[in-house]
């Protein structure tokens, strides 16, 4: 799926500019609560807001745990469990729905975390790297066959912060 194609199914699944209230106002919350160091009730937000079925909610929030995850200032810890999080929103189908442009994003995202270089990303670079070792095994036929995809493809440069 190339990057184009990407955004027209990303349309199709829903983008809806008429409830951008909904996912614009909790991703703005979500971006205080990371400023401000607040990651347990970041989370929390994430995970109950009644908007986290969006796709641009669900883009926005990725997108902002691949830029802890690239980021330096964050401690290894939180590095990690922003990682972690990009893994469990990808394989938590029940929590999250089967969103293909979401699972695609996501792995753009830990494909670019682990082509980064130098002393400081090297945290960051091998937790992506096992992920995607793991998510390449993933029992689901059809997330196995978008993984493929993507790495075929290879990923949508996009600046990690």
């Amino acid at each position: 799926m190339t990057g184009g194609q990407g955004l027209m199914e990303s349309l199709k699944e829903g983008f809806s500019f008429e409830r951008k209230r909904d996912w614009y106002s909790a991703l703005r919350g979500a971006d205080a609560l990371i400023r401000d160091g607040e990651l347990a009730t970041f989370r929390k937000l994430v995970c109950e807001v009644p908007c986290r079925y969006d796709p641009a909610f669900q883009w926005g929030v990725c997108q902002r745990l691949g830029e802890m995850a690239a980021n330096p200032k964050w401690d290894t810890a939180t590095r990690r469990s922003a990682i972690a999080f990009l893994g469990e929103i990808y394989r938590n189908d029940e929590m999250w729905e089967k969103r293909p442009s979401t699972k695609q994003w996501i792995l753009n995202i830990l494909m670019q975390l682990s082509k980064s270089s130098g002393g400081s990303s090297q945290l960051h670079t091998t937790a992506a790297e096992t992920l995607l070792g793991d998510l390449e095994a993933d029992d689901d036929i059809k997330k196995r066959t978008l993984y493929q995809e993507c790495r075929e493809n290879g990923p949508i440069e996009y600046p990690l912060k």
